[in-house]
């Protein structure tokens, strides 16, 4: 997919628009049976994606305490590396409370706050004979971690800067 830049107001105008025809697409599918409609596109996952670069160049300008589009540290390097080649799933709960010392480990929540990185609850599954829905229990002690499309473009932009120093 090619990479375009947009100013963040006709962004912003672009993902009202296609809010409003997501409606139309919404009342659209309701008539999706019907043979005499023409397919139509899905600006649905369009809609998405826009609205997602919109809320992201808006966190670039908001002065967080992790600066959105700031460089990474070597130790987010290394952890975010680690994330993506599998070798960490998870953490514990103590790795994200600033105020266990021992544990606490900021990279995790920079890298969070940086967009590179998504973390889950983990949680417990049932799924009992008749039921139509499982019964979930959350695990507060535990998160699963995955990179994010935005932290993997991050790796192949260092990777280039290293090639380039070669």
């Amino acid at each position: 997919m090619t990479t375009v830049t947009v100013g963040l107001a006709d962004l912003e105008t672009l993902v009202m628009a296609t809010a409003i025809i997501k409606t139309i697409e919404s009342s659209l599918a309701q008539r999706k049976d019907d043979p005499f409609i023409k397919p139509h596109l899905n600006f649905s996952d369009a809609h998405d994606r826009l609205a997602t670069a919109m809320r992201n160049a808006t966190r670039a300008e908001s002065g967080t305490l992790f600066d959105w589009d700031g460089e990474l540290s070597d130790d987010e390097i290394i952890l975010l590396k680690d994330i993506d080649a599998g070798a960490i799933k998870m953490f514990s709960v103590s790795e994200r409370n600033p105020a266990n010392k021992e544990h606490y480990n900021q990279n995790i929540d920079s890298l969070a706050a940086k967009g590179c990185i998504i973390l889950g609850q983990c949680a417990s599954a049932v799924v009992w004979a008749g039921a139509n829905r499982p019964e979930l229990k959350v695990d507060p002690s535990k998160f699963a971690v995955k990179i994010t499309d935005r932290g993997r473009q991050k790796l192949r932009m260092l990777q280039l800067k290293d090639q380039e120093k070669v």
